[in-house]
C-alpha cells in the first residue's frame, strides 16, 4: 500500500463509517476513529459508535479509551493516531482514518503549531475565576481580546476558551495571531482523502431520522445511566452534541418532543459547519452518494486501488470525475 493512509471525511450522518468498514474488508485495513467523542467509554448511542459485531469484524483504534470525565485534545489524538498507524503498517494493513472532527484530521496530516507551554499557576487562577464568575463571563473576556477565536470556539467549550485566554496572557498574542503566523506544516502524512457528500435535503432527512432512531434506542437512558454512575453534567464528554440537550431535558428545561427537535436542529447546524470546513480542505476527492451507495463504494475502492497502484482498471475515466464534480454543485452550496 506504499505507506499511504486513507482518510474518509464528510458531514455527520453521511455514511463515513459504512464506507470505512467496506474498505477495511476490501483492502485489508484497520480503522482509526477521528471522532472527538467516540474515545469515551459509555457514550454509545449518541456517538453512533461501531457495534460489537463491527468491532469484532474489523480492528478499531481510539474507541472507548477514556472515561467521560477525562480530557482529550487534538495533540493527544495526533500522538495516539500516529502510534496506531505505525502498528497497523507493521501488520501490513491499511490505516483507514474516519471521523468528523476536522481539526483532528488536520493535525494528523500536517501537525500542530507549537504554542507556549502551559502556565499551571495562571491556569488555576483562571479556573477559579471561571468557577466564580461563570463561563459566559470568560467568553465575554475572550470576545474582547480575540474575536476570531470567540467566533470559532463553542460556547460551552470551557477547555478551549480558557486555553485561548491562557495563550494571550502568557504570550501577549492571541490564538488567532499564532494561527496566522504559525500555519500547519505541509504534507506531514501521505494520504488519499475521500470526501462523502449528499444533497442537502437528503442529508438533513437522514439526520432527522437518525436522531429519532437514537432516542428510540435508549439514548436518554444511556445519559441517565452515566449520571447515576457519578459523572457530573459538567464533564467533558457531555459537551457532545445531543448529550447536553438530553441533560437539559432531564433537568426539566423542555418536553420530550422539543428535545427531539432541538437535537435535530443542532445536528443539522453542526453538519452545515462541517461542510464549511470541508470546502476549504485541500486534496479531497469528492464522491456523491445517491440511491445506490454500494455502487459508489465500489467506485471509491477502484479509485483508491488505482491511486495505490494495486489495480489497473478502466472503471474510472476522467468523465466520471467530472460527473461527480457536477453532482456536488447542489451539495456544498
Amino acid at each position: 500500500m506504499k505507506g499511504k493512509c486513507i482518510i474518509i471525511m464528510g458531514p455527520t450522518g453521511v455514511g463515513k463509517s459504512a464506507l470505512a468498514l467496506f474498505l477495511a474488508h476490501r483492502l485489508g485495513g484497520e480503522i482509526i476513529s477521528a471522532d472527538a467523542i467516540q474515545v469515551y467509554e459509555g457514550l454509545q448511542i449518541g456517538t453512533a459508535k461501531p457495534s460489537s459485531q463491527e468491532l469484532a469484524a474489523v480492528h478499531h483504534h481510539l474507541v472507548d479509551i477514556l472515561e467521560p470525565d477525562q480530557r482529550f485534545s487534538a495533540g493527544e489524538f495526533m500522538k495516539l493516531a500516529l502510534r496506531a498507524i505505525k502498528e497497523i503498517r507493521g501488520r501490513n494493513k491499511v490505516p483507514i482514518i474516519v471521523g468528523g472532527t476536522g481539526l483532528y484530521i488536520k493535525a494528523l496530516l500536517k501537525g500542530l503549531f507549537q504554542l507556549s507551554p502551559r502556565d499551571i499557576v495562571l491556569r488555576k487562577r483562571m479556573e477559579k475565576l471561571c468557577d466564580k464568575k461563570g463561563l459566559p463571563y470568560m467568553r465575554r473576556m475572550l470576545k474582547r481580546i480575540d474575536p476570531e477565536s470567540y467566533g470559532r470556539i463553542g460556547e460551552n467549550d470551557r477547555q478551549r476558551i480558557l486555553r485561548a485566554l491562557e495563550i494571550y496572557f502568557t504570550t501577549k498574542k492571541t490564538m488567532s495571531q499564532h494561527l496566522k503566523e504559525n500555519p500547519f506544516a505541509e504534507n506531514k502524512l501521505p494520504a488519499i482523502k475521500i470526501g462523502l457528500i449528499l444533497p442537502r435535503a437528503e442529508l438533513y432527512k437522514r439526520i432527522n431520522e437518525r436522531v429519532e432512531r437514537m432516542l428510540a434506542s435508549g439514548w436518554i437512558e444511556e445519559v441517565e445511566d452515566l449520571l447515576q454512575r457519578g459523572y457530573l453534567p459538567q464533564c467533558h464528554a457531555f459537551k457532545a452534541l445531543g448529550y447536553r440537550e438530553i441533560i437539559g431535558f432531564l433537568n426539566g428545561e423542555y418536553p420530550a418532543e422539543r428535545l427531539k427537535e432541538l437535537i435535530q436542529q443542532n445536528t443539522r447546524r453542526y453538519a452545515k459547519r462541517q461542510l464549511t470546513w470541508l470546502r476549504k480542505e485541500e486534496g479531497l476527492n469528492w464522491f456523491s452518494l445517491g440511491k445506490n451507495p454500494k455502487e459508489v463504494f465500489q467506485r471509491i475502492a477502484y479509485f483508491i486501488e488505482n491511486r495505490l497502484g494495486e489495480k489497473k482498471t478502466n472503471q474510472l475515466k476522467g468523465k466520471f470525475y467530472e460527473h461527480e464534480a457536477r453532482k456536488l454543485t447542489g451539495c456544498l452550496s
